[in-house]
This record gives C-alpha cells, sequence and structure tokens, in this order.
C-alpha cells in the first residue's frame, strides 16, 4: 500500500512563501494630472543561484551588480516622471512587515492542518494492511473451507478448499450473494443465523445445505464469527465442514430403528402369521430376479397356504398382464382390462377387497367353476398400484376371511418391498462404497474381530457406548469385557459364530465401561472370515441398559398387577337354567355395592340393571350362544351398581349341557373393566390431541407471519372442541394494551378496542399467567359492561395464556353453550396447543425483527453511500430523514445544525411537518427542548407529552401539529455538538430498546454527514483562496513584465486573451484553458534573465545579442520547472518560438513535438507583435500583418491553427 502523498498545493505554498520571503518590497509613484497612482508591486528576485538555479544571462544580468543599484537603475530607464522611493537600510516598513507576518502565519496553518490530516490517514491505511494481511494468512492456509462475507452477504474470499467441496471455481462465486450458493429451504435460515452473527454474535455447528457444481446438495456444518475493523462488524468470517456422510448415516440408522420397532410390534400382535409370512420372506429374499421371484411367490403362497387358485398380475397401461398362476391352468385369464373383474377394480382404486361369496359381486369374472370368495389385493411400488395378487377358493376347500385378507396384504407388502430391493440392487452396489463412512458415524458400535474374539476395530461410537477410545481396545479379546456370568453364553455364541461362515446370531450380554460400570447391549454377529474384504466377524451392537431397566420395571409391575387380580374376587354368577334360579358372591357385594337383601334371586334383576343401550344386544348374544350349544359366552356391557351409576364389566361364562344338548347351567364372573375402558377411551382422545397438534405444529411452521398463523390455531382449536366460538388476543408491548387479533362466533362482534393491562379477563389471565373459567360470559363480573351485551346467554368456557418461554405474551378464549362444560383434558389441550402458539408467535416476531433489523441495515448503508458519493449536505439529511420516518414509523423528523460562531441552532432539513413554521426558528445552546439536548449532549425521550408539563416552544409546536410523542438525539462528531436530531410521533409512543438503539445510529449518520460537509466546505473555501493567490501573483509578474518593456505593454493581456478565444474554438477542454491562460500570461517571463541593454535595444541585435535572447524559454524554464503548481503551464513560456519547420529555438522542435497550447500561443504572439511598435522597429499595417501570417503558413506556424485564427476570430476567408 503506497503511503497516501501531500497534497501538490502545500509545495506550491512553501514555494511562493519562499518567493514572497525573499522578494524585495518597493512602492512605485506614477504622477499623473492633477492625482498620483500608488502601486505596490510583489517582485520575486532571486537572491542566491541555488533557489530557481538560474545560470548564464540572468546570473550575469542580476547578481553582478548590486541590489540596489539594479533596482534604481532598471525602474529608472522606465522613462521620466517616476520618483521611486527605496525602503532599504532601515528595514521594511511596518506595512510590508506586517504583509509578511500575516501570509507567513497563515501559510504555516494550511500546511499544519493538511499534515495532521494525512499523517491520520496514513495510519489508518497502514493499521488496515495489517488486518487484510492477517485476514488473508488465514484464508490462504486453512484446511478447511474459510470464506469471508461483507455486511451484503456476498462472498469476498474463498480458501482452495471450496472448489474441493463444491467443485465450483472460486472466481465464479467472489461477489455472489451466500445464500445463492444454497438449498431454498435453508436460505431463510441461513439468512437468521447470519444477521446475528453481523450483529456481532459468533455461531457454531449450524447446518446448510450447499448447491454443488454435480447439482447436488453437501451438508455443511458451519462456524460464522463477525469480522471487525476498528471495533465496528464490516463482515463474516466463516468455515464450512463437509458433514453429508454423516447425514446420510444418521437418516439410514433412523429409518432402521423405525422399521425395528414396528416390526416388533407387528410381530407380537401376529406371530402366528409373521412365522408363516418368514417362509415367504425367504423366498424373496433369495431372489432379485422379477420373473423368477413372481413365480417362487405364487408357488409358495400355494404351497404354503394351500390356496388352490393363485395368481399375479402387473399393470401394464390400463390391463392386468398374468406374470404366473398356481390351480387354473389353462383356464386362467392372460390380460384383464382395469375396467373389468374384481381384479380390475383393485388396480384402479388402489383398495383390498374380500368377497366372501362371489354371487354377491356383479364384478367377479368366473373362469374356473366352484369358486365361492376371493381375495384380491394390490402391489405398490412407489406410491402407486403396480399390479394385484389374486387368491380364490372353492367350496371343497376353505372359505376366504378377513385373516386371509390380512396375510395377502403382508405378503403384498413383502412383494413391493421385494421389487423395489431387484430394482434398487444395482444402486445398492454404489452404496456400498459409502459403507465405511457410515460405520465411522454410526450410533450404533460396529467392532471387527478375529475367530477367536480379538478386536480388530471400533468404530468411534464406542467412546460414547463404553467409553473407550476406539484403539484403545484394539489388540484385546472382547471376552475381557463380559460381564463373568455371561461369559459362558457369549463365548459359546462366538465359538458358533467363528465354526460357521455367513452364520448371523443375535445375542444380549453386559460389557464393562470404562468407568467400571456394566452396560447392558444387544448385538448381532455375523462371520464374514471368508469374505477377503472383511475377513473376520462383524459385530453390531447397541446400548440398551435403559431399555432393559425399563423392561424389568414392567415385568415387576405385571407381576404386582398379577398377584392383586389373583387375590381380588371378580362378580362371580352361577345361573341354573333349570330352576331359572341366580345365585352371586361375595363380590356383588364388595365390587357392586350391593347388600345381600337387595340382591335378586333370578336373571330379571340382573336384567333390570343392564344399561338400556347394552340390553338387547347382551340378551341376543347370549340367547344365539345357548341356541348354537357353544360352551362358553363372552361379552362386555354397561350395568349399574348399588350407587346408580353404569360401570364397564367384561362378562365371561361357562355352559354345561345336558347329554340331549338341552343347556343346563352357566357360571359366570364379572370383571370390572371401567378403568380399561377409561384409559383406551383416554389414548383415543390422546391420539386425537397428538394428531391435533401434529396438524397445528404443521401448520405454525408453514406459516409466514402472524396473519397467516393465528387464523389457522383458532380454526383448529375450535374444530377439535366442536365448538365455533373463540378469540386470540395479543400483548402490545410496545404500547402496554391488549388487542384482539382474531375472533370467531360471538367473540368477532365484540368491540375491538384495545384493553389496557389488568383490565378484563384478558388482562387477569395476562398479569397472573394462570387459566381463567368462567361459567357464563355474559354475567363474568370480569367482563366489560359494555361487552356484556353482545355475550350470548349461557356461553361459558375458558380463558388459557399464551406463553413464551419467559413470559406471557396474550390469551386464547374458548367458549361452548351450557350445559356443557370445557373438561380438563380439554384445557390441558388448550394449554399445550397455546404454548405451542407462543412459542411460533415469538418465533415469527424474532424473523420479523430480523427482518426489520435487515431493512434497517440497507437504511444505514442507503445514507453512508449517499454521504460518501455526495457533498450536498441537504440531499444527505433528506435521505438520512426519509429513513428515519420509514424505519422508525414517525410522522416527523428535522436535524437542527449547530452554528459554534453564534452558537445557535438553524433549521438543515425536516419531514413530516404541516407548516413551515419551524424552518425560520433559531434556538440559543440550553433553549428549547433541541437547545437543551445539544447543550447537556443527551438525548430526550417523552413519550406522552399530553401526560408531562413539555418546554414552551415544544408545547406550541405539539399542539399546532398534534404531536404526541417527543424524541431527540444529539449530533456529535469528533466529540463536538454539530446539530440534533428530532423524531415526532402524532400518538403516544413508548419505544423498546431497539428502537432508541438505531436512532443513535441514525443521529451517528447525521453528524457524519454535518461533520464531512463542514469539513469539504473548508478545504473548497481553502482551494479557492489558494487559487486565487497564485492567479494574482502570476497576473502581477505579467504585469511587472509589461511595465519594465513600455513598447510591449498591454501585450501580455491581449494575446492571453485571444489565445484563449483560439483554444476554445480548437475545442480544448476547461480544466487545460487554466494552464493555457497561465502560460499565456508567463510567456516572456524568461527575459527577466535578459540584460535591459539587450532587451531594450532600440536597434537591430547582433548575433552575440540574438544569442542571448535565445536563452530567455530556457530561462522560464529554470524558473518554472521547480514550481509543481506552474509546470502543466510550461509549454508556452518553454516553447512558444519553436517553428513548425523545426528552424526555431530553443530545442527546434518540429511538426507535432511542439505542444499545441505553444503553436496555438506562437500564431497570437506574432499576430499582436507585428501590430504594435517594438524598440527596434514601427508596427506593421493590418493587411500586411495578415500576409505575413499567411506566408509563415506551414513554416513557422501550423496550417490549421492559422485558418482557423483568420476565419474564426478574424472572420478573414
Amino acid at each position: 500500500m503506497n503511503t497516501p502523498s501531500e497534497p501538490r498545493g502545500t509545495n506550491v505554498i512553501i514555494t511562493l512563501g519562499a518567493w514572497v520571503a525573499y522578494g524585495l518590497l518597493f512602492f512605485i509613484f506614477y504622477p499623473t494630472q492633477g492625482s498620483s497612482l500608488a502601486v505596490l508591486v510583489i517582485l520575486p528576485v532571486v537572491v542566491t543561484g541555488g533557489l530557481w538555479g538560474v545560470r548564464g544571462g540572468l546570473a550575469a544580468g542580476l547578481l553582478s551588480v548590486p541590489l540596489n543599484t539594479f533596482l534604481l537603475n532598471w525602474v529608472g530607464d522606465l522613462g521620466g516622471g517616476w520618483d521611486v522611493v527605496w525602503r532599504a537600510g532601515g528595514g521594511p516598513s511596518l506595512l510590508v512587515a506586517g504583509l509578511l507576518g500575516w501570509f507567513s502565519g497563515y501559510l504555516h496553518e494550511v500546511r499544519q492542518r493538511e499534515k495532521q490530516e494525512w499523517a491520520e490517514r496514513r495510519q489508518a491505511a497502514e493499521a488496515l494492511q495489517q488486518r487484510e494481511q492477517r485476514s488473508n494468512s488465514l484464508i490462504k492456509n486453512a484446511p478447511d473451507v474459510i470464506f469471508t462475507l461483507g455486511l451484503d452477504g456476498t462472498f469476498i474470499s474463498l480458501n482452495p478448499a471450496f472448489e474441493a467441496l463444491t467443485g465450483w471455481p472460486i472466481e465464479d462465486w467472489v461477489g455472489q450473494p451466500f445464500i445463492a450458493l444454497l438449498h431454498p429451504d435453508d436460505r431463510l435460515m441461513a439468512d437468521r443465523q447470519l444477521q446475528r452473527v453481523r450483529q456481532g454474535e459468533a455461531l457454531s455447528n449450524f447446518e446448510l445445505r450447499l448447491h454443488s457444481q454435480s447439482n447436488d446438495y453437501l451438508i455443511a456444518a458451519i462456524n460464522a464469527s463477525p469480522w471487525r475493523q476498528g471495533g465496528a462488524v464490516v463482515g463474516v468470517v466463516g468455515i464450512a465442514r463437509d458433514i453429508t456422510s454423516r447425514h446420510q448415516m444418521e437418516a439410514a440408522l433412523r429409518e432402521s430403528e423405525q422399521k425395528y420397532q414396528a416390526l416388533y410390534i407387528e410381530t407380537r400382535r401376529q406371530l402366528p402369521e409373521l412365522t408363516l409370512l418368514e417362509e415367504i420372506r425367504k423366498v424373496l429374499a433369495a431372489e432379485l430376479d422379477l420373473p423368477a421371484l413372481f413365480y417362487k411367490v405364487v408357488e409358495s403362497i400355494a404351497q404354503i397356504f394351500g390356496y388352490t387358485h393363485v395368481s399375479l398380475y402387473l399393470l401394464e397401461g390400463e390391463t392386468l398382464v398374468l406374470q404366473h398362476e398356481a390351480g387354473y391352468g389353462n383356464r386362467s385369464l392372460t390380460r384383464i382390462p382395469i375396467t373389468q373383474g374384481v381384479a380390475g377394480r383393485v388396480a384402479r382404486t388402489g383398495q383390498p377387497v374380500l368377497v366372501e361369496d362371489v354371487r354377491t359381486d356383479p364384478d367377479f369374472l368366473a373362469t374356473v367353476e366352484g369358486i365361492v370368495s376371493e381375495v384380491c389385493v394390490p402391489l405398490w411400488d412407489e406410491g402407486r398400484v403396480s399390479g394385484i395378487i389374486n387368491i380364490e377358493s372353492t367350496a371343497s376347500t376353505i372359505v376366504l376371511t378377513e385373516n386371509d385378507l390380512r396375510l395377502m396384504l403382508a405378503v403384498s407388502e413383502s412383494i413391493g418391498v421385494a421389487m423395489i430391493r431387484a430394482r434398487l440392487h444395482t444402486s445398492l452396489q454404489a452404496s456400498e462404497r459409502r459403507f465405511r463412512a457410515l460405520v465411522e458415524n454410526a450410533l450404533d458400535v460396529i467392532t471387527l474381530l478375529e475367530g477367536n474374539g480379538t478386536m480388530r476395530y471400533n468404530s468411534p461410537s464406542i467412546e460414547k457406548t463404553l467409553g473407550y477410545h476406539p484403539a484403545a481396545l484394539v489388540g484385546r479379546n472382547i471376552l475381557e469385557l463380559v460381564h463373568p456370568e455371561d461369559l459362558p453364553k457369549i463365548t459359546g455364541v462366538l465359538a458358533e459364530i467363528a465354526q460357521t461362515p455367513d452364520l448371523i446370531r443375535h445375542a444380549e450380554t453386559r460389557l464393562r465401561h470404562a468407568d467400571g460400570s456394566w452396560r447392558t447391549v444387544e448385538g448381532l454377529g455375523r462371520n464374514l472370515l471368508k469374505h477377503p474384504e472383511v475377513a473376520g466377524i462383524v459385530v453390531n451392537y447397541r446400548d440398551i441398559t435403559e431399555r432393559k431397566q425399563a423392561e424389568q420395571a414392567l415385568r415387576e409391575s405385571e407381576q404386582r398387577y398379577q398377584l392383586v387380580a389373583e387375590v381380588t374376587s371378580d362378580v362371580i354368577w352361577d345361573w341354573n337354567l333349570v330352576t331359572g334360579e341366580l345365585t352371586w358372591n361375595e363380590g356383588a357385594h364388595t365390587r357392586l355395592g350391593y347388600q345381600a337383601n337387595e340382591i335378586g334371586a333370578t336373571s330379571d334383576w340382573w336384567e333390570e340393571r343392564l344399561h338400556p343401550d347394552d340390553h338387547h344386544r347382551v340378551l341376543t348374544s347370549m340367547q344365539a350362544t345357548l341356541d348354537e350349544r357353544r360352551t362358553s359366552w363372552l361379552e362386555e356391557y354397561r350395568f349399574r351398581n348399588a350407587e346408580g351409576t353404569y360401570r364397564d364389566f367384561l362378562d365371561k361364562a361357562s355352559i354345561s349341557y345336558e347329554p340331549g344338548g338341552k343347556p343346563v347351567r352357566m357360571i359366570g364372573a364379572m370383571t370390572d373393566v371401567t378403568e380399561r375402558k377409561r384409559a383406551e377411551a383416554q389414548v383415543q382422545l390422546r391420539l386425537a390431541e397428538l394428531e391435533a397438534v401434529a396438524r397445528v405444529s404443521s401448520a405454525l411452521r408453514a406459516a409466514q407471519n402472524l396473519s397467516d398463523m393465528l387464523p389457522i390455531l383458532l380454526s383448529e382449536v375450535l374444530s377439535l372442541l366442536h365448538t365455533q366460538d373463540g378469540s386470540i388476543v395479543l400483548h402490545d408491548q410496545t404500547q402496554g394494551g391488549m388487542y384482539p387479533f382474531i375472533g370467531r362466533g360471538w367473540f368477532a362482534k365484540l368491540d375491538p378496542t384495545p384493553l389496557r393491562a389488568g383490565e378484563g379477563v384478558a388482562g387477569h389471565v395476562l398479569a397472573s399467567g394462570e387459566i381463567y373459567r368462567s361459567a357464563d360470559f355474559a354475567h363474568d363480573p370480569r367482563i366489560r359492561a359494555a361487552t356484556r351485551s353482545k355475550i350470548p346467554d349461557g356461553s361459558g368456557g375458558v380463558c388459557v395464556p399464551i406463553r413464551t418461554a419467559r413470559e406471557v405474551i396474550g390469551v386464547m378464549f374458548i367458549a361452548v353453550p351450557r350445559p356443557r362444560e370445557v373438561t380438563k383434558d380439554e384445557v390441558r389441550l388448550l394449554t399445550t396447543l397455546a404454548e405451542m402458539a407462543g412459542n411460533a408467535i415469538h418465533r415469527t416476531r424474532l424473523h420479523e425483527q430480523t427482518e426489520r433489523n435487515l431493512q434497517r441495515l440497507t437504511a444505514l448503508r442507503t445514507i453512508d453511500q449517499t454521504i460518501i458519493t455526495s457533498a450536498d449536505l441537504p440531499l444527505s439529511l433528506n435521505v438520512l430523514l426519509d429513513q428515519v420516518i420509514m424505519h422508525l414509523a414517525a410522522d416527523a423528523a428535522n436535524v437542527w445544525r449547530y452554528q459554534p460562531h453564534s452558537q445557535t441552532l438553524t433549521w438543515a432539513a425536516g419531514r413530516g411537518f404541516r407548516s413551515s413554521r419551524m424552518e425560520q426558528t433559531r434556538f440559543h445552546l440550553g433553549e428549547g427542548a433541541a437547545g437543551v439536548v445539544a447543550l447537556e449532549r443527551a438525548s430526550i425521550q417523552l413519550p406522552d407529552l399530553s401526560m408531562i408539563e413539555t418546554p414552551a416552544n415544544l408545547a406550541v409546536l405539539a399542539t399546532a401539529e398534534a404531536f404526541r410523542a417527543y424524541h431527540a438525539m444529539p449530533l456529535l462528531a469528533k466529540g463536538q455538538v454539530v446539530g440534533v436530531l428530532e423524531v415526532f410521533h402524532r400518538r403516544p409512543f413508548q419505544p423498546e430498546q431497539e428502537w432508541l438503539d438505531f436512532l443513535e445510529a441514525l443521529a451517528g449518520q447525521a453528524a457524519i454527514a454535518i461533520d464531512n460537509a463542514d469539513l469539504f466546505e473548508n478545504l473548497h473555501r481553502t482551494n479557492t483562496e489558494l487559487a486565487l493567490a497564485y492567479d494574482a501573483t502570476i497576473e502581477g509578474w505579467s504585469r511587472a513584465l509589461d511595465l519594465r518593456d513600455k513598447e510591449t505593454a498591454g501585450h501580455t493581456q491581449r494575446v492571453t486573451e485571444m489565445t484563449l478565444r483560439l483554444a476554445q474554438a480548437l475545442g480544448v477542454s476547461d480544466a487545460e484553458l487554466v494552464h493555457i491562460r497561465r502560460g499565456a500570461l508567463l510567456h516572456d517571463i524568461g527575459k527577466m534573465g535578459v540584460p535591459d541593454g539587450i532587451l531594450l535595444k532600440p536597434g537591430p541585435l547582433t548575433d552575440a545579442e540574438w544569442q542571448v535572447m535565445k536563452q530567455h524559454p530556457q530561462y522560464a524554464y529554470d524558473m518554472l520547472m521547480p514550481i509543481a503548481y506552474l509546470r502543466p503551464a510550461l509549454d508556452i513560456p518553454y516553447c512558444h518560438h519553436e517553428k513548425w519547420d523545426g528552424t526555431g529555438y530553443p530545442r527546434g522542435l518540429r511538426g507535432e513535438q511542439i505542444p499545441l497550447a505553444a503553436r496555438i500561443f506562437a500564431v497570437v504572439d506574432v499576430w499582436d507583435a507585428l501590430r504594435f511598435e517594438r524598440p527596434y522597429r514601427s508596427a506593421w499595417p493590418e493587411a500586411k500583418v495578415l500576409e505575413h501570417l499567411h506566408s509563415l503558413s506551414g513554416i513557422h506556424f501550423e496550417p490549421q491553427i492559422v485558418e482557423l485564427f483568420l476565419k474564426t476570430l478574424l472572420g478573414i476567408s
């Protein structure tokens, strides 16, 4: 990085100061008729040869005589009538000394100020360079993907690991938005996380999906930290690590766990059926070729289940095509349109069908005589019907039932899996290549053993399961970890596995943890010793200690329950069907509460106490059992006890018959199953609740804002509770009140006026955080009187708080008509849903807050860009005030600018005011609210002007503009007050801290804008003053030269003006015209080095004198070249005597080698010189001058310039 150089103007000032300091001041008085003109001339004169490097004739002409003598002679030669007063000997006059002292001090002050400013800039540049070097070193050498982002979210830099991970070239993404690299579903979360980092928070291990060049998505763990410079966050530094393989493994393990759980539940319920299905599974597992698979499936179904007619069809378009059949021979249908038959209906609808009597189904297609029943189930492949399995039975075999339908559904699922497995066989080969990664990241422990049990490898998860480092157990025998009581069993299992290739065995055992405790594990071991790629026994096990503990607790609980059941007597009854006598055991008293004298001796007593809804069903069931001569009877019904309430009983009886078949006795036991029925009902209710929670959770996740979210929540709650009246009321933390967000039923008709904190039922629940029940809202004392008339009578319900983790943010009302009441279970569900809603609302508000912060950052960037790109202070302040109005929800805002000389605040800019009366107002420090803010350098917050006594001027403004809230911030720049920012609201407004922080940030931006404007104005004024001083000095030199040579008086001004006109006609830019003007004014500055005897000689010059005269362009170059400010103007003083044909002096330049400014000036100089008298000739007539110019075109002058000069400026063709 280059150190900023000092501005060129400083060198000019120093050089000019040296000229003035070493110059001579003298007064020249030229008397005129009746008056005298006093002219003060500052004439730079070289007092040392080293300052300008003057040599040759200049040194001979100036330094060879005493200074006073030279000046007296030179001025004396100008003509009579001059009187020179040289202030020498006694020193310069007081006037001269004062001028020199002022000018020297002024230059010193400017120099010191600029030195300080440039030193500060240089230090900042060096610090920035060091930080950039450290950042570049980190990015270049880091092993993971390291990236930096700007505040706008675009990539600033990426290290080479980026290309290795994603395949994208780095140059394709530098300058691109980070969000564009992410999966669309991850972008919102990523934006929130990055926003937190921009706010200064470091985040670790949040996961995002990155889009690779191969069009796949990689999962990366992201660590991000704020990138700070000078204490401010200027971007984000992040590290990304590829965790795709780990996620794939976790997904596979979760899927495997779900399958195991489902299999375990289903196995317990259908163990007999699963035994048969296992045989089918073995057939399916052994075959990957689909035709062979279909053949084996059909034949196995026929053989294993004993079905005589089995067929399997695949769906091709709109037709079922036979793949294989058993039992049909040549009578089977090879193709069945899906519009025909039971099979077509199943393929068309995807629904399984059981036809117990084919005569009742019009779709039945008879292909074989004697078919009485049919089962047809669909085959599914990737969510669509791909075929069907059909079985049919005759009267001589079996009648198909629901069990057969269920079996075939299970078989169809297995076939579907087998079809998928066959199709995915190829992809499985590829997945095996990823096995290593899955093993390394598996949650289960995977251990590789030698045949004797020595451990060769342990997966990393062993450290979490048993506490050992994976490498620490390598070389040790696994039997060393086994519990002594389990050692014989595990030794045997290991030996059995080692003896049989590919043998798989399951086992449970206890292994010693590194901390000495015992952990119960279950696992599978497989002999892969003969597999060269493994050559070992693979053991896969997991920790089931907690599950075993839970199972043990469950067994103990079941044992206790069994013991209680054994010692507790059910209600036993004995019914003599011959005599009609019915007797009861002690359970009728202990269980039913009846006294002995209250129990009837016949069945009528029992029948009278049956629930009316169960009476007919129970008696019919009992009679059917007797008619069919079954030996047992089982029924559930409700029975009234002595208290008059009904309880659920399971009644199981045994029936005795005479040899002739007449029933003679029934002995039964009534088991009270009321609690079980209630538990079942509770389970059903809980399932319904969980479904509702799942629906609400899904809906809340999908909603983007409160307007979408809360209507969905209320609708789900009302639907679940089967009511139509409800409402959600939210707390406005900014204003401190509560307002109804949405209402349904009669709640929608209530007054929407916000409630004050603590007012009404909603305010009470908000303050207490407790659930509130009301038997009748219309008569509830907490309901506002104005609201009661709109509430229907007899409508009661509850009001539950809506909570986040820290606070209550609202309430939810649910109302139901009497006599119904909201139950405890319903209240519990409401509480759960309300808590979900609270978290969702909190999440949504955080999202909205993030969006708001992003908008505010964008606003600050907009203001920064305006300040940087424009020196127009009103424009910058207007842009800032627009952002204040927009992002602070303000009604009006303005900026006062502090004037330090008068110690007053003046209007700078404003927005949102209804009148312009404030624009002419001024405040002294301490006067008015703004004056107090500026004086005390402290902000003021007045959230409600009507509640406090306000300053007089603010009260008047509040009345005129209807303002209700006022906030003001001092504008501080470099520790100094530069103004005040005021914000007004036409309503009471209590801001949050976040709002005040943003207001402070905007105030800082306003202070920067004003400070930059002041700095620019000062620099502009300084530069203007310097430029005027330079030009005035140059013109002074020019006039001094004209005064020296009275024959050329006025020549410089004339040729300067004409040269500028000619240059403009040639299209020279305004910037170049400035240098041409200075060069024209100083074109003969070199003649200061020519002696008067040569310069003012009235006759022709000798050759030697001409040689001296021709040196004046070189003198001019030597005098002006050291002055950087005048170097661009050297072309005319140095080259105006060069000629187009190369015969000019001092360098003999030719054609366009001569600078354009010199070529222009040469024409004008000769034209003007010939038209006026000189000491060595008379003035030429105009015609002769023009003819001479024509004659020198192409020799002395450039032809095009001569033509343009004559035609454009002189009007001559």
